[in-house]
């Protein structure tokens, strides 16, 4: 079962489990018609095996300059950059050439671009820009989200259940967006995002990746015939994977991020997963059979008691048992 890397390789392109290409099918249908105005389908690119390596003051498609390199993968790297034209700094996500010759890494890469083309949210990190430069490749230019991954800051240490509250009012308010574009995300995780300072020493949680996400209805067939998605094939983070995704992730709605959701602010507030096991496969296995274990905040007054029961509720291990949709428990 495939595992995404640590957030330092940030992107989900590193998965492998098959071939084929993004193409959009002539079918009607109101999403993918959006997507396509947003970002016409170009012909597969031609790259040959010596893509240029990026390095500090590279210039990409006559706009973008390289600055800092922030992580890298098998299939991908991710830089800070400048908007040369008017100076703004931005987030270069690059294929590296492995990934330019894989298939399904070429298609979900490209279809990273359509789908962030149809979110608008200040909970999401904006996509700026889609470009082939001749020499460095495909490049997916986005705003640049300052700050440290959710990653980084639970490895430091437990948040109150206040803080955890805050920072889950954000990050539901991205999924709403997500969601309201028929946008499921299939692996929201503390490495995919980021928590930027704001004025006031106020803090605002950001999504920032979104290689393994997929349209909620109506794009089974295109998935089918690109290979992105197989039915046998589980994609996504083990530990944040909902019960029904680990099965069938082409399958999965909205409920798989909503649990993904509750397993982030348990670990918040636990510092460690609901599940523990000793292999992956145990770990499997405790999901698809067992509840997760009661959040233990070490607190009992009303307001962590209600933090509780909604974070056993995100995790319920059906996901009719669970919030409908990340409105309905933002809103709790």
């Amino acid at each position: 079962m495939p595992r995404s890397p640590t957030w330092l390789l940030h992107l989900g392109w590193l998965s492998d489990p098959g071939g084929g290409h993004l193409g959009w099918r002539d079918k009607p249908s109101p999403v993918r018609d959006n997507a396509r105005r947003r970002w016409p389908a170009r012909p597969a690119p031609r790259y040959i095996s010596t893509v240029m390596e990026l390095s500090p003051k590279a210039v990409i498609a006559g706009h973008y300059q390289a600055v800092q390199r922030l992580g890298s993968g098998a299939m991908g790297e991710v830089w800070a950059g400048l908007h040369l034209s008017v100076g703004v700094k931005v987030a270069l996500k690059r294929l590296l050439p492995a990934g330019t010759h894989n298939h399904e890494s070429l298609a979900r890469f490209k279809r990273e671009a359509q789908l962030l083309g149809l979110v608008k949210s200040e909970y999401v990190a904006r996509v700026i820009d889609f470009v082939e430069d001749p020499q460095y490749g495909l490049v997916l230019v986005m705003e640049l989200v300052d700050g440290p991954s959710l990653y980084a800051l639970l490895n430091q240490r437990r948040f109150s259940v206040e803080e955890a509250l805050d920072l889950g009012c954000d990050i539901l308010s991205g999924l709403c967006d997500l969601h309201d574009a028929q946008i499921v995300h299939r692996d929201l995780k503390p490495g995919n995002i980021i928590v930027e300072q704001r004025s006031r020493g106020r803090q605002r949680a950001r999504i920032v990746d979104f290689g393994m996400s997929r349209i909620i209805k109506g794009n089974d067939e295109e998935e089918e015939m690109t290979g992105i998605t197989r039915a046998d094939v589980a994609l996504g983070t083990l530990e944040y994977m909902a019960p029904e995704q680990m099965l069938n992730s082409r399958g999965v709605t909205g409920a798989a991020d909503v649990y993904a959701a509750g397993v982030i602010l348990y670990r918040a507030v636990a510092g460690h997963h609901a599940y523990r096991a000793d292999s992956d496969g145990g770990l499997v296995r405790a999901k698809l059979t067992s509840d997760a274990v009661p959040l233990p905040s070490g607190r009992t007054d009303p307001l962590a008691v209600q933090f509780a029961q909604i974070v056993a509720r995100a995790l319920a291990r059906k996901p009719t048992d669970r919030y409908a949709t990340a409105a309905e428990m933002l809103l709790e």
